[in-house]
């Protein structure tokens, strides 16, 4: 039993000290990226090619045992291809030349890395010894941040150090990195310093100060680092993920870099796109470019499995399902594709119908869907007699109502497994009518409830012209009427008495007060500036005299 303890503290102190050994130098000027690649799902996942290259003496024979570089490839798989980038073994060779079996220095790293450097792959050569420097032996090295070539000791092949230098040839840098500047604690810099990647926290670099031997931090400064990311520098038995952003990253460097353009290939199993899934129609999922790995298929709650082999699966919609859902290979080679899809009929829980609320008779408006998920086409449902021109596959129509009241608007939502409603209400102004939510503070009418016009039991003979209108728009009051002068001078004298009080208020759909001032014998109105449609004139003197206007 204390041989085997020894034999653990020694294996976990080898471990400790190589985690820390990575020779790849730090990029001076990291790239900031604008975009970021698409994470849609396991059918956008990008192929590249791992060409290896097992370094021998100059007379062919072995200084180590040649890996298996099909294990090697599963290793980096098993890191990589969660995140949508696989691997594909584009071949071995052997580089005869016992000078490179130990790479003493960066330098000779560097000129390794160009000796039959294959453009189309990530050249990966597999060493017996790298150089020591102040932090112990390096065990591996990419030979910068961003790069074709990666060097790595045949003895940490299946390791962590596999994927790490992969991921700086990808253009990942340390979670640690300062170049552009040290990562606040509370991230709020993390787009422009440190490892440019919002989801690995600020971290001050792992080491046997701060961690312990069950890969926890034990700093007290505040850091909260990921003590099992790839790209940090904890123990290498430790270290196992990826995030999604570092991901990202990576697929966005493979898309926008000249130098890794060329490593993508066509030769990686692949999964056929899957966006949506009905409970009423069975959908076959088959993998290309299987070759001789095995397939464990996996499904979510909400997801029946009809039938499924090796190469392919068949399932559908659990009955009434609704919602996201998922579809998983787990290859035997280390490959793992997670394909997400939408169940069922379109999502409107959160979708509506914008705009709507108060609008003019013979007014023309634009609506629009918004907020709805999983939906691929419309259909409007309005009033009979409305005017209708739909645009933007049908998501957006113009609508110019004809009938006034109340009405509903309606669009079907369809996407292959059905459809569903969503509605907005209209209130329409026009030919006497008008809505209750028309409210003037200055109107005793306004808590009128009845949605129809609050006319008095006497009103005061305004007359308004033109109307259509254009340009000036004319009240005319009572006294400069000439059939008046045959009444009495006591009911004239009663009506200019009420004029000295007379305002008027001109409101637009919207009830925005566009014009607003005293009544006298004429009172002209400049309306030529204003937006053409249906306006509201209130006259306010003992009562509200309430009128529509046109302006054309």
């Amino acid at each position: 039993m204390k041989k085997l303890v020894l034999f653990f503290l020694v294996l976990i102190s080898s471990y400790w000290t190589y985690g820390q050994s990575c020779g790849t130098p730090a990029s001076t000027n990291p790239r900031i990226y604008s975009t970021q690649a698409n994470a849609r799902g396991a059918s956008s996942a990008v192929c590249i090619n791992v060409f290896f290259h097992i370094v021998r003496n100059t007379d062919g024979t072995d200084v180590f045992a040649a890996p298996n570089t099909d294990d090697i490839v599963r290793v980096l798989n098993e890191a990589f291809s969660p995140h949508n980038i696989i691997i594909n073994n584009a071949g071995t060779a052997f580089l005869d030349n016992t000078n490179f079996t130990n790479v003493d220095s960066p330098e000779e790293s560097a000129v390794l890395g160009q000796t039959n450097n294959r453009a189309n792959a990530i050249n990966y050569y597999i060493v017996e010894n790298l150089w020591r420097e102040e932090g112990g032996t390096v065990i591996g090295t990419a030979n910068s941040i961003l790069s074709n070539n990666m060097v790595i000791r045949h003895n940490e092949v299946l390791r962590s150090t596999s994927p790490h230098e992969l991921g700086h040839c990808l253009n990942l840098l340390h979670t640690h990195a300062i170049s552009r500047g040290r990562e606040a604690i509370d991230g709020s810099n993390c787009a422009t310093a440190g490892d440019l990647v919002c989801d690995t926290p600020a971290d001050p670099g792992l080491g046997r100060d701060n961690l312990d031997l069950t890969c926890t931090y034990t700093g007290t400064d505040g850091f909260t680092p990921l003590t099992d990311n790839i790209m940090s520098s904890t123990f290498e038995i430790c270290r196992f993920n990826f995030t999604p952003g570092q991901g990202q990253r990576m697929r966005t460097a493979i898309a926008e870099e000249p130098l890794l353009q060329p490593i993508v290939s066509n030769n990686c199993v692949r999964i056929p796109r899957l966006d949506l899934l009905c409970d009423n129609n069975a959908t076959t999922v088959t993998l290309e470019n299987l070759g001789t790995a095995t397939t464990t298929w996996t499904v979510s709650n909400n997801v029946q499995i009809v039938g499924s082999d090796n190469v392919s699966i068949t399932i559908i919609g659990a009955p009434n399902a609704s919602g996201d859902g998922w579809l998983r290979a787990t290859l035997s080679n280390g490959v793992e594709f997670t394909e997400e899809f939408w169940i069922g009929r379109p999502d409107v829980s959160n979708a509506k119908i914008k705009d709507g609320g108060t609008v003019n008779q013979y007014a023309t408006y634009g609506f629009s869907v918004v907020g709805d998920r999983h939906a691929d086409r419309f259909e409007w449902v309005v009033p009979f007699g409305w005017q209708i021109t739909t645009y933007g596959n049908n998501r957006s129509a113009t609508i110019t109502p004809t009938t006034n009241g109340r009405h509903t608007i309606h669009v079907r939502v369809f996407n292959d497994c059905g459809f569903e409603y969503i509605t907005t209400s209209l209130c329409v102004q026009g030919s006497g009518y008008f809505c209750r939510d028309f409210i003037d503070p200055d109107d005793p009418c306004a808590n009128n409830n009845s949605g129809l016009p609050c006319l008095p039991d006497d009103p005061v003979p305004f007359s308004i012209f033109p109307n259509p209108v254009s340009s000036v728009l004319t009240i005319k009051s009572p006294s400069s009427n000439p059939s008046q002068s045959t009444k009495s001078s006591g009911a004239l004298h009663r009506v200019q008495e009420e004029q000295q009080k007379v305002t008027y208020k001109l409101f637009d759909s919207k009830s925005s007060v566009k014009s607003a001032g005293p009544v006298s014998a004429l009172t002209n109105i400049d309306v030529s500036c204003f937006p053409k449609g249906v306006y509201i004139l209130k006259i306010y003197g003992k009562t509200v005299q309430t009128h529509q206007i046109l302006i054309k």
